[in-house]
This record gives C-alpha cells, structure tokens and sequence, in this order.
C-alpha cells in the first residue's frame, strides 16, 4: 500500500487545486481526461499527490480548463 504522506507536500497542494479547479469548472476526471487527452486513472492519481505532472501536462491541463498554469500554484 502507497502512503500519501510519503508523497511531497506540494504534490498533494498541486493535486488539491486541480480537484477544485476541475469541480469548478462542474467536470468529471472523466471529462477533464478526454478533453485534455489524458487517461481518467492519471487525473485521479494527480489529485490524490501520487502522480507528478510534467510541465507539458500541466499546460494541457490549464489550456483545458480555460486558466493559467500559474492558477495551480495559487492560493484560493
């Protein structure tokens, strides 16, 4: 089993805001995958902090939900 607090504290910050950003845009992981491209298991694995988005991603994901990349690293 995969500890989250194993996980770096800003990957989990990270995966957070993408979870409030997609659910403010009213998008399913499904729908956020299939319009970025990704797979719904790699969206989900990013807000759980288990997975680390390269810098590509996180362009397709703020170029998906219509942000800057910079609102991902943004106090809400």
């Amino acid at each position: 089993m995969h500890n989250p607090e194993q996980q770096p504290a800003w990957q989990r910050d990270f995966g957070s805001r993408l979870q409030q950003l997609r659910t403010e845009s009213a998008l399913t992981q499904e729908q956020l995958a299939s319009a970025s491209g990704l797979d719904r298991t790699y969206i989900a694995g990013v807000e759980r902090g288990r997975r680390n988005p390269t810098l590509v991603t996180i362009r397709r994901l703020a170029m998906t939900l219509d942000i800057s990349p910079a609102d991902f690293f943004e106090r809400p």
